[in-house]
């Protein structure tokens, strides 16, 4: 939590790039959801929608110390991770909001510098 706060902090200060504005929502925004619940709930549904995956697997994605199951007390669940993204098996995964809206940032960001040089 520390580390995220900290990405905050150097988006907040660097908000006059491109992108960074997203960059630092989308940091808020899954700090707010880790905050709500102690750890990131990740939907085990949208893993299994996803295909191709063993029982085991999914364990592993859904209890490791960052993740929690996504489950009807958990709060904020329009902020966890339960968007399935489809790919091959090794880039497969199930992220948030946020992660998505950090993703425009990064990509506002680099195309910026992409296109200077």
């Amino acid at each position: 939590m520390i580390l995220m706060a900290c990405l905050v902090t150097i988006s907040l200060v660097n908000f006059r790039y491109p992108g960074m504005p997203f960059v630092a929502a989308g940091i808020v925004s899954n700090m707010a959801a880790i905050l709500a619940n102690g750890s990131m709930p990740v939907s085990v549904k949208a893993i299994e929608q996803l295909g191709g995956l063993t029982t085991a697997v999914i364990r592993h994605l859904v209890l490791d110390p960052m993740h929690e199951p996504l489950t009807s007390s958990s709060s904020l669940k329009f902020l966890c991770d339960v968007i399935p993204v489809p790919g091959p098996s090794w880039s497969r995964g199930v992220v948030s909001v946020g992660d998505l809206v950090l993703l425009v940032g990064a990509a506002l960001l680099v195309s910026r510098y992409i296109k200077d040089a």
